[in-house]
């Protein structure tokens, strides 16, 4: 009775170790494939064309990190008009992987970069205009996406590798 009590509890441990592992990663490719395409999108911004831009309003406001309204983050806010090809396009975009801070003088000194009224150099997507930055280049949360889609996927080989061990000659017993 109790062996196979035991062999329940271990198929049970490898049901868990498989689902577990599953689970850890699709949310490390999902963590992986944000972060190539924050960096890919971001390097490629460098090359951009340009347009001058003007600095329509600029300031900070806070944003809620969840839907059930827990944690907030500043942000800055800056918004900005172009054009390419005598259309007018309005962006709000300052970089990739742009994130808020509990630190209210992040978001500010940000901010404080793009006076209203300043004219700016904004670079734009030729496939599509509306899509705009003022600063090209990849950011750390893009990079910091990287390490943790990483380290998660590290985790799901572990955890399905438990999940599909067999059992060795000291297993036994």
């Amino acid at each position: 009775m109790k062996s196979s009590t035991r062999q329940a509890t271990e198929a049970e441990e490898k049901i868990i170790f498989r689902v577990l592992g599953v689970l850890f990663l699709i949310g490390s490719m999902a963590a992986l494939v944000y972060g190539i395409s924050e960096i890919k999108e971001g390097l490629a911004a460098k090359n951009w064309p340009t347009s001058e831009g003007k600095i329509i309003s600029s300031g900070t406001r806070w944003q809620n990190m969840s839907t059930s309204g827990g944690s907030s983050t500043l942000i800055a806010e800056v918004v900005y008009e172009y054009r390419v090809n005598d259309r007018l396009f309005q962006g709000d975009r300052i970089s990739m992987g742009q994130f808020g801070s509990k630190d209210a003088d992040h978001a500010k000194q940000e901010a404080a970069q793009y006076p209203e009224n300043s004219l700016v150099t904004v670079y734009f997507d030729p496939d599509d205009p509306s899509k705009a930055l003022l600063e090209p280049g990849w950011g750390w949360i893009s990079l910091i996406s990287l390490l943790v889609g990483l380290s998660v996927l590290i985790a799901a080989i572990f955890l399905l590798r438990q999940g599909f061990r067999k059992k060795t000659r000291r297993e036994f017993g």
